[in-house]
């Protein structure tokens, strides 16, 4: 549906429901599955980092004392950080991946 080539292309959908009928005439209902996976296997790594520095930032924080409102505030500042510092270069490879436009057929 994004990568439709202007008002002259033949293969142009015409409305949502038009692209949803080609595609399961043409490709069948998994293909809107197409392209899942290598998302959400870059997911699982995110969440599981996110998850795991949490627990780790609120231990240090806490050190065996309850924790308070600004321990969870500190600890998913840091979670978040750590997220985004150890995910951002695996994020710029994929979205550059992604952009290539060498795939798609003239």
């Amino acid at each position: 549906f994004q990568v439709q080539r202007g008002p002259d292309d033949p293969t142009r959908y015409k409305s949502y429901s038009d692209c949803v009928k080609k595609m399961i005439r043409n490709e069948g209902p998994l293909s809107f599955y197409k392209g899942v996976l290598p998302p959400l296997m870059a997911e699982t790594p995110k969440r599981a980092t996110k998850f795991f520095t949490f627990e780790q930032y609120k231990s240090l924080l806490t050190r065996n004392r309850d924790a308070t409102a600004m321990t969870y505030i500190i600890a998913g500042t840091g979670s978040g950080i750590t997220e985004g510092i150890m995910i951002t270069p695996f994020e710029r490879v994929k979205i550059s991946l992604q952009s290539l436009r060498s795939h798609i057929r003239d």
